[in-house]
């Protein structure tokens, strides 16, 4: 016990008499900090005895429908709640809550404060003694919610937290998982209401973003939410919520879908594939334990193992895209590495197979010389043969054994040379092969001996390997090698490990869909492509990886961008929802609906040419037959590409494609209009002002050049278009109509205002040199034209009309209104002006200046995003302004925001109308809101009625 606890328990003369709370208020969160029992219970502290004690404003026990706004009354004062940083709108929430609108409603059956977080007992949500710490909460939510006979009252079932107890949600919870959810997670703590069916998958979203983005791509997410179904409840069940077994993924699609329909058949491709990665994975996993039971090393190949695994749970997020190629895509990647590791196993088999045969060889040989030397020894202390001439056949014999002995020495050494020739260690034993060494250790391919891919598979090729093992150790011990080593990986080596399905499907690489078929099956651009054309032996220290400069050229040369090979759909799928990149955030959903052209935004993707000078060729051929060749494209890309690996940048120029950097205004427009656009082309790549850093267009940072907007039409009718609204209608659709429209409207009135404040400020002080920086801004924007960048052309006006105001401070000239959003929102990337906006809302009008420069309201608290919502939406489902305008503390008229109700009569929901005016105008009965609408109640009492109505 503190001394704070200590010195209050002894002033408290409460607990005199309330002694049997003495322990239990000691550890009690207000205890702690010094809140006395008077604060909740009043009367006076101090006197012990009962009349006095009791006197003043003593209310004893509250009554339950008293209990929130009592709490209230400290945990919705800053003052209070600033030193111990607990926030201050838990009492708003709980008025929005279900069992707060019931309590208002006169149920004091529903939940209160103390029924959640207790009454003398109270303590701090991460106490794991406290009711609402995160493990007890579905035991706290059980005391209600699992009554049947209260649940009853209110059509609920009454076993929900026994359903939330299978869940997997709970075994998480139970096993420790910091994320974990309860019940609060996902209905909210102060504010508690059963998401609705369009919140069901924001709320799940929250925690499975990857399965959420995957979701929001897939056919089932507009179909749910057109049909009001809860999206992932519909599968997963709610309170009980259970993975989907990939065996059950067609039994739980066929729930809604009837078998034979196309759904079906996707659910069982879906389900082939999931079965197929994990059997590879259990095979893989099987065959490991095998060879680690052999005593082959594996633990490299454990990694990658777990690397497959980590593959295989990614994969569930992707299912709920129902794209069979990319989970396809992704089930490959598991796949590929899971036969990389039987490959693996079986080769590191067949080494201990050839150790072992090494050895019997070895053992045979060394008994066999042992055995000969042995009788040698005997024959020679036996007795002295007799004399005559020696026995020539017992010489030739002996002669033969030797001979056998010396051959059976050379085979075995010949053996040992190979064997130590066909290992990596020998490979990188050379100075020259460092660098393909050191590459190859750090490369996927760390784990297969060089051998196996220089050398390509058969048995002819067995022989080759071992006559060039022998080879290079002789070359090793005489130091004969080359300075620049030259070699070729055949497809069949490739094949052996990446079997022949890698060529069916599609791969990922890099957000890039890339088909294996078509550029090994057939003739690319007149050209027979092998796996090195593409798959580089060493770039920039990395072996066997993917070289992108021979994609481009192959795509891009002497090609226009959006045509033929160059075609971005080839390999490139738009993403359904929202990108962001370089700050600007896109949703290329709209290029589908719009029918855009990746063209009209990426014209600057590419670089280069891949240009093949002359003088390159002279580098290897100094033969004039060759040389005359030069311009015989065919026989030169059959020559170096199909029969040898010979890199395409050996020759060609490179060729850039991607995000490249981009230059103020680099555009061909620039040919002829240089000077005349000079202020636009700065405006547009954010520079010219002053007083302002620069800040580009986010058009100019995704690479969109003047002929995006200024688009050239067909010859015949007139050539070059003046840009207007339809040209953003034309990549961003009707909406953006009123959009543009916006920006002229606030564009030339800021302009105008701070055009007024500057005439008015160079009348008092026609030499101050800020207010030369100001005009320049002006003449600049006027020139420029500030729709080129309206973000930019704000800032300066913004810049331009403070630095005005400081100079006629304190004196007495009259400024135009400036109004500015108080914080930074990417909404404003196209919504600018919209703080001095209204519009219309239920009848009444909404100024969106009050919420946003005065409430300084984020837009997020009455809109979602734009990729996210339905067609006709504009703010969020289920949005009340109540808990804000109600509040206790919100001292307002209720005609500040109502009028005298809406013009005509209101029809009541059983189909009578009540005539509105009637009883508010002054002119009529001029009732009071609060005669009718007590407490805030938007729907009176039918009581209230017959006090004047019988």
């Amino acid at each position: 016990m503190n001394a704070a606890v200590f010195v209050l328990m002894l002033a408290s003369t409460c607990l005199t008499c309330h002694s049997e709370l003495k322990a239990r208020f000691a550890e009690d969160a207000h205890s702690r900090k010094g809140v006395p029992c008077t604060a909740c219970h009043g009367g006076v502290e101090g006197p012990l005895e009962m009349e006095a004690a009791h006197g003043k404003d003593f209310r004893g026990v509250p009554e339950r429908s008293q209990i929130p706004r009592l709490c209230a009354d400290c945990h919705s004062d800053p003052e209070r709640m600033r030193p111990f940083n607990i926030p201050i709108d838990q009492y708003l929430y709980y008025q929005s809550s279900y069992h707060g609108q019931a309590l208002a409603r006169g149920d004091t059956r529903v939940a209160v404060c103390t029924d959640c977080h207790g009454t003398h007992d109270i303590r701090p949500a991460q106490d794991p003694r406290s009711r609402v710490y995160r493990e007890n909460v579905a035991e706290t939510c059980g005391r209600c919610h699992a009554q049947k006979e209260l649940m009853e009252r209110y059509g609920l079932s009454a076993d929900v937290v026994d359903q939330y107890r299978a869940s997997v949600h709970f075994q998480a919870l139970a096993s420790g998982h910091p994320r974990a959810p309860h019940c609060a997670t996902c209905h909210g703590k102060h504010g508690a209401a059963p998401p609705s069916v369009r919140e069901v998958s924001e709320v799940c979203g929250l925690c499975h973003t990857r399965s959420m983005e995957m979701f929001l791509q897939s056919p089932h997410a507009r179909a749910f939410l057109s049909r009001g179904l809860p999206a992932c409840v519909a599968c997963h069940d709610n309170h009980a919520t259970t993975r989907v077994n990939p065996e059950r993924l067609v039994e739980v699609c066929g729930k809604c879908h009837e078998t034979g329909q196309r759904p079906m058949k996707v659910a069982a491709e879906i389900q082939t594939l999931l079965r197929t990665a994990t059997a590879d994975l259990q095979e893989a996993q099987t065959a490991l334990e095998a060879a680690r039971a052999v005593g082959v090393p594996t633990r490299a190949m454990e990694e990658r193992l777990e690397e497959a695994r980590t593959f295989l749970s990614g994969v569930q997020p992707v299912v709920h895209s129902l794209q069979v190629g990319d989970i396809e895509a992704e089930t490959r990647k598991v796949r590929s590495i899971a036969s990389e590791i039987r490959s693996e196993v079986q080769r590191w088999r067949g080494h201990r197979t050839a150790q072992r045969f090494l050895l019997i060889a070895f053992w045979f040989y060394l008994l066999l010389t042992v055995a000969l030397l042995e009788i040698r020894r005997a024959g020679l202390s036996g007795e002295k043969p007799p004399e005559g001439p020696p026995d020539e056949r017992g010489s030739v014999r002996w002669g033969a054994l030797w001979l056998m002995v010396g051959l059976g020495g050379l085979l075995l050494t010949v053996f040992l040379l190979m064997q130590v020739t066909s290992t990596p260690a020998f490979c990188g034993s050379c100075h020259v092969m460092q660098p393909y060494y050191q590459s190859w250790k750090a490369s996927t391919h760390r784990n297969v001996p060089c051998v196996d891919c220089h050398i390509p598979p058969g048995i002819t090729s067995e022989f080759r390997k071992k006559y060039e093992a022998l080879s290079m150790a002789a070359q090793y011990i005489t130091q004969t090698y080359g300075p620049n080593p030259w070699a070729e990986v055949e497809d069949a080596s490739c094949l052996r490990c990446h079997e022949r399905r890698l060529l069916q499907g599609k791969e990922v690489f890099h957000d890039i869909v890339f088909d294996h078929a078509p550029h090994l099956l057939e003739l690319r651009r007149g050209m027979r492509l092998r796996c090195t054309s593409c798959h580089s032996q060493i770039v920039q220290g990395l072996h066997i990886t993917v070289t992108e400069s021979t994609c481009f050229l192959c795509h891009f040369k002497n090609q226009r961008l959006g045509t033929g090979p160059a075609r971005c759909e080839l390999c490139h799928i738009p993403p359904s929802g929202p990108v962001e990149a370089q700050g600007v955030r896109f949703d290329h959903g709209d290029v589908r609906r719009f029918g855009m052209e990746c063209v009209w935004c990426h014209q600057k993707s590419i670089r280069g040419e891949g240009a093949v000078p002359r003088e390159r060729c002279l580098t290897c051929h100094n033969e004039p037959q060759r040389l005359a060749r030069f311009g015989d494209e065919a026989y030169l890309h059959h020559q170096h590409v199909t029969e040898h690996k010979v890199e395409c940048t050996d020759c060609h120029q490179e060729i850039q494609h991607g995000r490249l950097p981009l230059t103020p205004a680099a555009t061909a427009c620039e040919r002829c209009h240089l000077s005349g656009h000079a202020p636009t082309r700065d405006l547009y790549a954010g520079l010219g002002g002053k007083g302002v850093p620069p800040r580009p267009s986010k058009m100019f940072l995704t690479g969109v050049d003047c002929e995006g907007c200024h688009f050239l039409e067909h010859a015949a009718r007139g050539g070059l278009r003046r840009a207007n609204e339809v040209s953003c209608m034309a990549c961003h659709g009707t909406r953006y109509r009123k959009i543009y429209l916006q920006w002229k409207v606030v564009l030339e009135r800021a302009l105008r205002d701070v055009e007024t404040a500057y005439a008015s400020a160079v009348r008092w002080a026609p030499a101050a040199p800020v207010l030369q920086d100001v005009k320049a801004n002006l003449e600049f924007l006027r020139q420029a034209n500030g729709i080129h960048n309206p973000d930019y052309a704000l800032a300066l006006l913004a810049w331009s009309y403070r630095q005005v105001q400081e100079t006629v401070r304190g004196r007495p000239v009259r400024l135009p209104a400036w109004v500015q959003v108080p914080y930074t929102s990417s909404c404003m990337n196209c919504h600018q002006g919209i703080e001095l906006q209204t519009a219309p809302y239920r009848g009444y009008t909404f100024s969106h200046a009050k919420h946003i420069t005065v409430q300084a309201l984020a837009c997020e608290t009455c809109h979602r995003p734009h990729e996210v919502r339905e067609p006709a939406e504009v703010l969020r489902p289920g949005l009340a302004c109540g808990p804000c305008h109600h509040a206790p503390e919100v001292r307002r008229a209720c005609q500040d925001c109502h009028g005298l109700g809406p013009p005509g009569d209101l029809r009541l929901a059983d189909g009578r109308t009540f005539p509105h005016r009637l009883h508010a105008s002054p002119e009529d009965l001029d009732l009071a809101c609060g005669t009718c609408h007590a407490a805030g109640r938007l729907r009176p009492d039918p009581k209230v009625c017959q006090e004047c109505h019988e």
